[in-house]
């Protein structure tokens, strides 16, 4: 097994099986959709037939309140029944409210005195009567209860006239009255009940003659409970709204009490059914009219919390303005379906299972030994060659390609060591191809020496110089490289490196200047370990300068060198070396300088012509990031500046005091020195009228 190779074809074809087996979730997925229109058909119907018989039932309930309320018109018309005959209507409201459980109470309210009887229904279904007569400028009322229990609840009273209940005020006397002809009010909470309903009234009238109006309450909690008797797949349910997309009645079920429900109330995860399918519904119906909705039945689908549901709503014939809601989640009919496209799917799943494992199995053989193939290209693309990852393959396609990549490798593997691979890693990322050429761009270039390294190379062993020397080179690559400059070359002990360029880079000399900064703090940390271990201690100079130079591919066609050349250049050289006159340790330009000041503390040491030079230089020693410095060493720069103030002055007496201060706040400062030694022999040999304080070097 281990010589048996495959081809890539072999690979292919698993995954066209693959692919091929897949197919059957294709054929779930037509089954499902292909079912639920089915689905959708049957319940539709289902739900029309439903809202046909809900509406006739309601409509039944409704129905003898109109009847009633002709027969006593008629009999009032008729004088059968006399408006202050208190007794013969107790009679007859009592009858009506004997034979019609769905009626709360019967009321009649007289127009001219605004006396008013009323049989009520109470809730352990006896029956107390109302009556409320007003004379002499007071309304007194009183109450008869088959059940005395109730005498506590409803006590007579009387009452100051315009206090005392007139049904003359009332809502459902006064519209009868106004259309003079029978109305039903809204549905609304009962006061006394508390219960839901909607009250019938009509006005009674002989000739001309507006008598009263008499009203019938209706209960609208019977309907309730016959909406939660209708059954609509497993949950579903059937609901009453009105053209304001007001509930007017909702399913109640046995024993359950009624509790009230609005779009934004509702006590459970039913009632927000229904909440939910009324604002669907809201949305559907957008811009059009209640007698829109009467036109056709109207059958939609909504989602509520990732649910589909099935609505229908359906319009009241007649009077009533309103509409017969259904709403019912799909899986109480789809269960079956998706039961079955479920066992499909299985099937389906198990099949490509199956399927899989022999694809990755394959495709194993083929994408380990690829992905491999890919991270080490990463790798060689960064020019990182150091990795030993051993790569084999069944594939005879994918094993010759390995052989030539680690052939390949090994010759990478060589170059290196002659090849800068930071340079050429900056290169290859970039994109760029090394051709001979260079660009004139505005750099910082960084020149760091060994002080007295003469001594050091002397007092150490070849073999213990070159490991000794490498830790420091180590330690101060990688800073530079860290914060983004390339090194050019390693010159002897000295190092030189630049920032912006190959890549850009807008803050170089920020860059350029917390790198030397960061060399020095390493240095020290190396030289803890080195005096632990009794190695010579390496002091190091660095120089910097910003400016124009020539940056490129330097050479000839056969061997190039990506570096800088230019006045620029030599300048930073001169000025790393400008170290060792002045005792300092990192200086820079003044054009660094000017980019730099805002970051970094520093202090002005002089103005000098480096040798070769006759343009002056202002040279400053970089010192550390902004505001970290001491009030010790402040000071001590504050009274070194102002020295040199009085230098440029040609105050040499002035000058070598502030020299002297300075020096005593940092004894080991050679600069002070050598400035009270020059303003010493200028105050014996004063320098020419047109000397302007530049100090021509003589040496490197």
């Amino acid at each position: 097994m281990k010589n048996l190779k495959f081809s890539v074809r072999l690979s292919v074809v698993s995954l066209a099986t693959i692919v091929i087996l897949l197919s059957g979730g294709l054929i779930s997925l037509l089954y499902h959709y292909a079912t639920k229109h089915s689905v959708h058909e049957l319940v539709e119907s289902m739900m029309e037939k439903i809202s046909h018989h809900t509406i006739d039932k309601t409509l039944s309930y409704l129905h003898d309140a109109p009847v009633n309320g002709e027969i006593t018109e008629f009999m009032f018309t008729e004088g059968l029944l006399q408006a202050n005959n208190f007794s013969q209507l107790e009679r007859n409201f009592h009858s009506i409210l004997k034979a019609n459980t769905q009626f709360v109470s019967v009321m009649y309210g007289d127009e001219i005195s605004g006396n008013f009887i009323m049989a009520k229904k109470m809730p352990d279904n006896s029956i107390s009567i109302k009556q409320i007569l007003r004379k002499g400028g007071k309304a007194i009322t009183t109450w008869k209860h088959e059940n005395k229990s109730f005498i506590k609840e409803y006590t007579d009273k009387i009452e100051e006239d315009e206090k005392g209940y007139d049904p003359r005020k009332r809502s459902w006397y006064k519209d009868s009255k106004a259309k003079k002809d029978h109305i039903w009010t809204d549905v609304y909470i009962f006061e006394t009940e508390k219960k839901p309903g909607l009250t019938y009234s009509t006005p009674i009238i002989k000739g001309d003659k507006l008598l009263g109006v008499l009203g019938i309450d209706i209960g609208i909690e019977g309907i309730s409970y016959f909406l939660g008797k209708v059954k609509i797949g497993k949950t579903g349910k059937a609901f009453i709204i009105n053209k304001d997309y007001k509930i007017v009645a909702h399913p109640l079920y046995e024993g359950e009490k009624f509790h009230e429900l609005d779009e934004s109330h509702g006590d459970d995860e039913e009632d927000h059914e229904i909440i939910n399918s009324i604002h669907a519904f809201r949305e559907y119906a957008k811009g059009k009219t209640f007698q829109d909705l009467k036109v056709k039945h109207t059958f939609f689908e909504h989602v509520h919390e990732g649910e589909e549901h099935l609505n229908m709503y359906y319009a009241f014939s007649g009077h009533h303005e309103w509409m017969i809601g259904i709403v019912v989640p799909e899986d109480d009919f789809m269960y079956i379906a998706k039961r079955n496209n479920m066992i499909i799917l299985i099937i389906s799943f198990v099949l490509i299972f199956i399927a899989v494992i022999i694809g990755v199995v394959f495709s194993r053989k083929i994408s380990k030994p690829l992905s491999q193939l890919g991270t080490e290209m990463d790798n060689i693309k960064n020019f990182q060659l150091d990795s030993n990852i051993e790569i084999s393959s069944s594939l005879i396609e994918v094993e010759q390609m390995a052989q030539s990549f680690v052939n390949m490798k090994k010759g990478l593997q060589s170059f290196k060591k002659y090849v800068p691979a930071d340079l050429v890693r900056e290169l290859i990322s970039m994109g760029k191809e090394a051709n001979l050429g260079g660009e004139k761009k505005t750099l910082t270039i960084y020149f760091s020496d060994i002080a007295g390294f003469t001594s050091i190379s002397e007092a150490m062993k070849p073999e213990e110089l070159v490991l000794h020397l490498g830790e420091y080179m180590a330690s101060s690559s990688r800073t530079i490289i860290d914060n983004k400059g390339t090194i050019d070359k390693y010159i002897g002990d000295a190092i030189m490196a630049f920032w912006g360029a190959p890549a850009e880079l807008p803050e170089h000399a920020k860059f350029a200047c917390r790198s030397a900064l960061l060399v020095k703090s390493n240095r020290k940390e190396l030289e803890k370990k080195w005096k632990e271990t009794g190695k010579p201690v390496i002091k190091d100079r660095i120089g910097i300068n910003t400016g124009e130079m020539i940056v490129g591919n330097i050479g000839s066609d056969n061997r190039l060198n990506y570096t800088v050349i230019g006045d620029s250049v030599n300048l930073a050289s001169r000025i790393e070396g400008l170290n060792k006159y002045y005792g300092t340790e990192i200086m820079i330009s003044e054009s660094t300088h000017a980019l730099v000041k805002e970051d970094f503390d520093t202090r002005k040491l002089d103005f000098v012509a480096v040798k070769g030079k006759a343009t002056m230089v202002t040279v400053y020693e970089l010192l550390g990031e902004k505001n970290s410095l001491t009030k010790e060493l402040k000071d001590h720069i504050a009274l070194y500046e102002s020295g040199l103030e009085n230098y440029l002055q040609r105050n040499w007496k002035q000058a070598i005091e502030n020299f002297e201060k300075s020096l005593k706040l940092r004894p080991d400062d050679l600069a002070s020195e050598v400035f009270i030694k020059r303003c010493k022999d200028y105050s014996e040999n004063p320098p020419p009228k047109d000397w302007t304080g530049v100090y021509q070097m003589t040496s490197k």
